[in-house]
């Protein structure tokens, strides 16, 4: 019973993290690229160029939520999309090295504000800042191919926390664990509700 009380609470969990984000003002589609570790946007469109050859490979089911253009005074802006790689990179310490070739191109975006060095309950954490290519990058894998020329240079940066979608890792098919919690989800709601309003009357 442990086990399936735990499960719960972490389905439970994950809606209220869910709905919460859908409260972000912020730009949803960024998605983690398993060859580079870096963060990249993708519409379901083509993907952009990788520097690990090829392009970005985004089979991952988790997508992030960027804010942008939010003007709140908190996190750190001048992050950029770049619309040759459709990578993330910084913009405020020169231009960085493209994959596509030559340096980022932010001439069409928005400005980006990330949270960093606080602790954020609905975010993964550990993303970071390469300061030679100017992304941003997984650092829980091994460090990922840069565009600059051998891997990302990590040692300059602050701990950056993105806001992720963490209903979206249920793939298509659901395992049978995990229909079980729903099961049960659904019994505690039902019982909850009929303690409320009494017996159920027959239809």
């Amino acid at each position: 019973m442990a086990g399936r009380n735990s499960d719960v609470a972490t389905l439970s969990h994950g809606r209220r993290e869910d709905r919460v984000l859908r409260s972000v003002p912020g730009q949803n589609g960024w998605q983690w690229c398993r060859k580079c570790q870096g963060l990249a946007f993708s519409d379901g469109r083509v993907a952009g160029p990788c520097p690990a050859g090829g392009t970005h490979d985004h089979r991952s089911v988790r997508t992030y939520s960027l804010l942008l253009d939010a003007g709140s005074g908190r996190g750190q802006d001048n992050w950029r999309w770049c619309g040759k790689c459709q990578g993330l990179a910084f913009n405020g310490a020169g231009p960085g090295h493209c994959p596509a070739g030559g340096v980022h191109d932010h001439t069409v975006s928005g400005n980006y504000t990330l949270w960093c060095d606080e602790p954020l309950t609905h975010g993964q954490d550990n993303w970071r800042w390469c300061g030679k290519c100017q992304g941003l990058a997984f650092n829980g894998m091994p460090a990922g191919a840069c565009p600059a020329g051998g891997v990302h240079d990590h040692t300059a940066s602050d701990n950056y926390i993105l806001w992720h979608h963490p209903t979206t890792d249920i793939p298509a098919k659901f395992p049978p664990r995990w229909v079980e919690v729903g099961s049960t989800l659904a019994r505690v709601a039902f019982a909850r509700e009929t303690r409320k309003t009494g017996a159920v009357k027959a239809a």
